[in-house]
Order: structure tokens, then C-alpha cells, then sequence
């Protein structure tokens, strides 16, 4: 018995030991930092050490948040350890922001904002010691960046903004009223914005502003030299430093106000130019040429310069730019025009055009009538003259005393070595009345007979009601010259010289028809194209034929000619076998002789209507035209061009100032800046001294507001 109790005790003894030496069992606690410190810390533990509190590191420009068992600190925060077993905590820190310089800023910005916010107020963006970012916001977005939408009506709204200085950011905010303004004070606000957006000198197109802040209005811009830059901001002439003034309209809620300033439109290189519009051009028509089909460019898509195309074959270019097949096989030469500046410059392409295939003719002629009166009026339009030409022949003789007509050793006219090559065309130079073509005849004639006569001859003189010839197409006259100074050589050699009539009671624009038609069928005979139109000017640099030069007429005459070599051409040389039988139904407004006559107040449409009748074609078009009344812009300018003519910039007694423009449907309110001394009425009281006072006109046209101001000194 005493050997099971001894066993007993061996066994409780073994067990305590056992038990004793498991609770004095080592654990460890590690520490993750992330770059703070430890002053002192428990890293080993006993079970008997529980709970152990955890210490708190340090780190500099931190503070701690805690410590965490997972390393995103997606756990729970723990302050103790409470078991018994190795143990890994993360402390986790949260940088200290210093934001007293932060505050600071918004101090000053806090201090220096008003708590009635006026239109004089601008919204504070720097400080003389710190650089930093702000950014402004409000109810309703009553204030931005972009600065403070007023009304007629104060309005009450919080402040914000958040300053970022050096990576620390922070929001701030204040109660402010913003004041009311007056509608005109808003329009000026509006026009100061869209006016500080245009810069004083550019190269480059302007995208002008046309939206503010929360303001709701309209804006038209209009340029006073839109071949330079026009109104959408586009440059046009690149080539020379041009001013150009810009006059801004804002209409909102029914009223327009008008503001204007200016543009200097800097020159760029010219060569750079030239290489880059050579490029764009050849790569965009490449393709339409070698098919004869398609829409030509009419501008470049780098520039936005103006392109204009020219054929030597009628019919090629439609009236709608689109390149068409030569009505007869063979070469082609088409012209591409374009100005840098003041200079023109050319591009040619020359390629073989397939003809007018016979099936097509009849859809050929029908497009060509489709398209040929444009659906706007402008100056003129296409109206093809009708009428037979009948030439009065009243030859020189060669044998005349002073050899005004060339002639050879037999007593003949000299021939042109290779037949004519160009039609040049001429203007008489003489505005005198009576100065027609039975007139001029008349002189040749004379000239010829005096041995003292002017030794200067032609081949035709044409006016309104007749046409001489004086000298056969095929000889030699003295009208162009034949030297070196133009571009071109051999005007009296081989050209036929025609002169066009400017005497006050001649219809020049039928004149110009008649040429057209004469010079078109000079070129069918002699088997010229259109290049072989040319000006007096080409071969003498001499201004001729003045008229047309001064009023750019020129291309607008080659048009003429082309038209009427066209119906030539595709009625196979029955020169006046066609009939044109036009019908205008506003006669008052576009005469027969295609020239606009008057300009409508308001917008109207023109019908004109055309029968055609050609070998195996008939046909009847009606073409409605759209003529442009005077727009409100241009009744605008034109009343304030007026008004500024009118308005005298010194005054000393009553002066007049009109209050409508009938033939503008226009109506003018005066305002004056200082009734006592001159009212609105224009009644003058004098001065003590000199005081200049402005006069402001409100013009309303059609409901349509803007204002203009005049300053004038009275004495």
C-alpha cells in the first residue's frame, strides 16, 4: 500500500513540474514601425505577463494612430496584448499638416473680400508672400474662376474656396451678397470679357467667345475687312500686317447693345505658305482630275484661303465647283487662284480630257442650265445676252496716209505670223457723251486720213447698240504692243484688239455682254481657249481696260465669255442658232442686262424664267433668286456712319439730330451725358467752359436695339 502512495506523489510531483515549466513558455511581440520609433518596448512575454499594454512610437511630422494586426489596417485597433502567442502589429501614422500658411492665405483672401461683392471686385488670386492654387465655387455657380454672374436682382450665396500651397489643400467659405447691377453695366461686363479674348495682333484664326460665366445672350461679331479675317474668326490674307475692325452685338432679353474693337492681322512666310498650300492642293485634286469628277476645293484646309478655278474649256467648272469633262476631247488647263497678302498667286494642272461622250450631251446641257443662275444675288447674275450680233464693217484702208493700218510691200494689211492668238480687250478711255462706237469709228477713220493722225488702230469697237469693225481679224493693228514689259509678248502682232465704249449713256453691263459674245466667237474661229483673254494691261502694263480693272470685273467677264463659247461649242458651231428668251418678274430689281438695280429693304425673291431652244433641245427653266434686303447690320452701319458724319465734334449753337431713318425702317433715341448744357433734342445752352459731352444714339430697327456714343466738345 505504501508503495502505491509513494507512487502517487512521484506522479503529482512530475505533473506540477510539468505544468510549472509549460506557463513560464516565451512569446514574442514584433514591431513594424514604417519608420517611427521605440523609446522601450516588451519583444518577449510570459503568459504570467498578460495583458501587456502597447507602447506608442514616434516618428517625426507624424502622428500615431494606432496599432493594427493587419498591414492595411483593415482590422480592428488594438491597445494590449492578451494572449499567450507570437504577435505582429502594424502602427499606422497620419502625416502632421502644418496649415498655418494655408490659413494665413485665407486670411487675407477672408479680410479682402467684401461682404457686398460689386462689379469693381476682383476675385483675389495672389498673395505677395506664397505661391499657391484657388479655386472658387458657390451656390447655384453664382461665382467661379471665371468670375461673378451679376443680376438686376441682389443675391445672397456661400462663398467657397480651396487654397492648395505646396501639396496642402483646405476649404474655406463666407456668406457674401452679390449686388445688383444695371442690364446695361451687365452688357458691359459681357463685351469686356468677349473683348479681352481677342487679341491686339495675331497670325493665327481666332475662335472668339461667344458664352460667359451664367449669363444667356446672343453675340454677333462682324469684321469690317472680312477678305482679311472674317466673322467667324478665319484669316483670309496672310501676306501683310492688316488692322481690321470688329464690331461686337450682344442681344439678350430682346435688346442689343454694339461694342467694337480691333485686330492686327500679322503677316507669316510666304514661301512656308506657298510650299504648304502647293502640297494640300496637288494631294486634294489629284484624284478629281484623273477621274473629270468631283466637288473642287474653293478653300484650303490648312488656311482657310479662298481658292478660285479657271478652265481654258467652257463648261469644264460648273456652278456648283464641280469639275465636268471638256465637251470636246483634248488638253485642258486648269487654274487654281489664291492671294497671300496683296499678291495673287497661280497653280496650273494640265491634263487630256476623254469629250463628251453623245448619249450625255442632252443631261450636259440640261445641268448646265440647272446650275447656271446662282440661287443669291449679288452684283450681277448669268443672264446670257439673247440677241444676234450684227458687225457694221467699216475697214481702214491699208494704203492710208499714216499707216494706222499696217500694210506690206504690195499695199496689203499685214497678216498675223501664225493667226491670232489672243483677244485683248480694251476700254476707249473716253467718258466724253456721244463717245460711242459710231463715234469712234468716226475717228479711225479721220486719223487715218491725216497724215499728222494718231498712229493707234483696233479691230472692233463695241457699245450697247452697235459694233464696227475696222481692221480684219488676221492683220496686224497698233493697240497692245509687242514688247518685252508685260507678261505676255506679241499683242499687235497677234492679237485682236476689241474697244469697249464708256460714254455716260452707254449700258456698260450690255456692252460687256455684247463683247462676251463676240470675243467667244473670235475664239471658236480661231480655235482659242479661254487663256487667250487678255487685258491691254498683259502686254503694256497700261491700266486697260480701266472700268473693268477698277471694279474687278474681270473674272466676271471671262465668265461671260466662257458662257457664250459654251453654247457655241455644244450647238457644234451654229454660232446663233440657239434662242434664249428671258422673263424677269422684278424688273426693278434685276435688269435684263443681269445687273442688280436696287437693293430691297427687306428680303425678296426674283423669279426669272428661260426658254431655251438649241438644235435637238428644248427646254424651259425657272430659277427663283434670292436677293438679300439690307440686312439690320448693314442698316446699323450705314445710320451710324451717318450720325458720325452729322454729329459736329464742336458746337456752339442748337444742332439737328434726326430721330429716323425711313429708308432704313429706323428710329433713333438720344441720351446726353449733360442735358443742361446740350439736351437730347439738340438744344444748346452755353457752356462756361469748354465741355465735352457724349451724345449716345439708340437706333432700333425691327425690334432690334444697339447703341452708338458721340463725343462733342461745346463751347
Amino acid at each position: 500500500m505504501k508503495k502505491y502512495c509513494y507512487i502517487l506523489l512521484i506522479l503529482i510531483f512530475v505533473f506540477t513540474v510539468i505544468l510549472v515549466g509549460c506557463d513560464k513558455k516565451e512569446f514574442s511581440i514584433t514591431y513594424e514601425l514604417d519608420g517611427g520609433k521605440l523609446e522601450s518596448a516588451i519583444t518577449k512575454f510570459t503568459k504570467e505577463d498578460l495583458p501587456i499594454t502597447l507602447p506608442e512610437p514616434t516618428k517625426d511630422g507624424y502622428q500615431f494612430l494606432g496599432w493594427y494586426l493587419d498591414e492595411d489596417f483593415s482590422g480592428e485597433q488594438i491597445t494590449q496584448v492578451t494572449e499567450a502567442k507570437n504577435i505582429k502589429v502594424y502602427a499606422k501614422w497620419e502625416e502632421i499638416i502644418d496649415y498655418s500658411v494655408v490659413d494665413e492665405i485665407a486670411n487675407y483672401i477672408l479680410d479682402n473680400t467684401p461682404n457686398l461683392i460689386t462689379k469693381d471686385f476682383e476675385l483675389i488670386t495672389s498673395h505677395s508672400k506664397y505661391q499657391f492654387d484657388i479655386v472658387y465655387s458657390s451656390q447655384n455657380s453664382l461665382i467661379t474662376n471665371d468670375g461673378i454672374t451679376f443680376s438686376t436682382n441682389e443675391q445672397e450665396t456661400t462663398l467657397e474656396f480651396v487654397i492648395t500651397h505646396n501639396g496642402i489643400s483646405k476649404r474655406y467659405s463666407k456668406n457674401v451678397t452679390i449686388a445688383a447691377l444695371s442690364e446695361q453695366e451687365i452688357f458691359d461686363l459681357i463685351a469686356k470679357h468677349i473683348i479681352d479674348n481677342i487679341p491686339a495682333k495675331t497670325d493665327k484664326n481666332v475662335e472668339f467667345v461667344k458664352s460667359y460665366l451664367g449669363y444667356n445672350f446672343e453675340v454677333e461679331i462682324i469684321s469690317s475687312n472680312v477678305n482679311a479675317i472674317n466673322s467667324e474668326g478665319v484669316i483670309k490674307q496672310r501676306g501683310v500686317s492688316q488692322s481690321v475692325a470688329l464690331y461686337i452685338n450682344i442681344t439678350m432679353n430682346g435688346r442689343t447693345e454694339g461694342y467694337d474693337t480691333s485686330i492686327t492681322i500679322l503677316p507669316v512666310n510666304t514661301p512656308n505658305m506657298l510650299a504648304d498650300l502647293e502640297k494640300w492642293i496637288n494631294e486634294n485634286v489629284e484624284e478629281i482630275i484623273a477621274k473629270e469628277e468631283g466637288i473642287l476645293p474653293k478653300e484650303d484646309g490648312i488656311f482657310g484661303i479662298e481658292l478660285r478655278w479657271y478652265a481654258n474649256q467652257p463648261g469644264v467648272i460648273g456652278g456648283m465647283n464641280n469639275l465636268n469633262v471638256a465637251v470636246v476631247p483634248g488638253e485642258v488647263t486648269l487654274t487654281c487662284e489664291y492671294k497671300i497678302g496683296v499678291t495673287t498667286y497661280t497653280q496650273e494642272f494640265k491634263y487630256q480630257s476623254r469629250g463628251l461622250r453623245i448619249e450625255d450631251k442632252s443631261q450636259y446641257i440640261d445641268n448646265f442650265f440647272k446650275n447656271l443662275i446662282p440661287e443669291t444675288l449679288d452684283f450681277r447674275t448669268n443672264i446670257i445676252y439673247d440677241q444676234e450680233l450684227e458687225i457694221i464693217q467699216s475697214i481702214v484702208p491699208a494704203n492710208s496716209p499714216n499707216q494706222i493700218r499696217p500694210k506690206d510691200d504690195k499695199g496689203n494689211g499685214v497678216s498675223m505670223p501664225g493667226g491670232p492668238m489672243w483677244v485683248v480687250i480694251h476700254d476707249t478711255g473716253n467718258p466724253t457723251p456721244g463717245a460711242d462706237a459710231a463715234m469712234h469709228n468716226r475717228y479711225i477713220h479721220n486719223q487715218a486720213n491725216s497724215p499728222d493722225g494718231r498712229v493707234a488702230s483696233w479691230h472692233y469697237t463695241v457699245d450697247d447698240k452697235e459694233i464696227y469693225q475696222h481692221v480684219p481679224d488676221t492683220e496686224q493693228a497698233w493697240h497692245a504692243g509687242d514688247n518685252d514689259l508685260g507678261v505676255l509678248k506679241y499683242g499687235n502682232r497677234n492679237g485682236i484688239g476689241i474697244e469697249t465704249c464708256i460714254n455716260p449713256e452707254n449700258d456698260y453691263e450690255l456692252t460687256l455682254r455684247r463683247t462676251a459674245k463676240l470675243t467667244a466667237q473670235l475664239l471658236y474661229k480661231y480655235n482659242l481657249g479661254l487663256d487667250s483673254v487678255v487685258q491691254h494691261w498683259h502686254f503694256s502694263q497700261k491700266n486697260c481696260p480701266a472700268v473693268i480693272r477698277a471694279n474687278g470685273w474681270w473674272q466676271d467677264f471671262k465668265d461671260m465669255v466662257a458662257r457664250e463659247l459654251f453654247l457655241i461649242i455644244i450647238n457644234d458651231n451654229k454660232n446663233n442658232s440657239h434662242v434664249l428668251e428671258w422673263t424677269i418678274d422684278k424688273p426693278e430689281i434685276l435688269g435684263y442686262n443681269g445687273k442688280k438695280l436696287s437693293t430691297p429693304l427687306e428680303d425678296e425673291i426674283v423669279t426669272i424664267t428661260l426658254k431655251v431652244q438649241l438644235e435637238g433641245f428644248t427646254n424651259t427653266y425657272t430659277y427663283q433668286v434670292f436677293v438679300p434686303g439690307m440686312s439690320e447690320e448693314y442698316r446699323f452701319d450705314t445710320i451710324h456712319r451717318e450720325l458720325y458724319a452729322l454729329t459736329s465734334k464742336t458746337v456752339t449753337g442748337d444742332i439737328s439730330l434726326p430721330i429716323e431713318y425711313q429708308e432704313y425702317n429706323a428710329t433713333i433715341l438720344w441720351i446726353s451725358s449733360n442735358p443742361e448744357i446740350l439736351d437730347e433734342k439738340g438744344k444748346y445752352t452755353k457752356p462756361e467752359k469748354l465741355t465735352i459731352i457724349k451724345l449716345t444714339a439708340v437706333i432700333t430697327i425691327n425690334n432690334k436695339t444697339i447703341r452708338r456714343e458721340y463725343s462733342v466738345a461745346v463751347k
